[in-house]
């Protein structure tokens, strides 16, 4: 997820800017980083309910991805606040990323036996 890759620039900046490295975070300051990275996960969150509302999943699937959606919001949340470290809210969305291919797997799982 670009959300993810871009927090974790983000806390290797003090790094890269020691080396002289180009990234997004060394260009265009943490700040407007940190807003990109918001941008994309909220998108992300609004998309997890594509499968359901085009009928590809039934309320199975609202009802396994909306506490995902929920932690989504509370990792927005620390985005805007920027009231943890770099570090622990991109383990937070690592941790939502590894969880909404779960629901994915188990989505197609549940959709065969039905």
């Amino acid at each position: 997820m670009v959300s993810r890759e871009l927090v974790k620039d983000i806390e290797d900046l003090k790094g890269d800017i020691k080396k002289g490295a180009k990234t997004l975070p060394a260009i265009i300051g943490e700040s407007k980083t940190f807003n990109l990275a918001f941008i994309f996960l909220l998108i992300a969150a609004f998309l997890l309910y594509i499968p359901f509302v085009t009928g590809l999943y039934s309320y199975i699937y609202l009802g396994i991805v909306t506490p995902v959606v929920i932690f989504v919001f509370y990792i927005l949340y620390t985005i805007l606040k920027h009231n943890e470290n770099s570090g622990k809210i991109q383990r937070n969305i690592k941790k939502a990323m590894y969880l909404v291919l779960l629901i994915f797997l188990l989505s197609a799982i549940i959709f065969r036996i039905m």
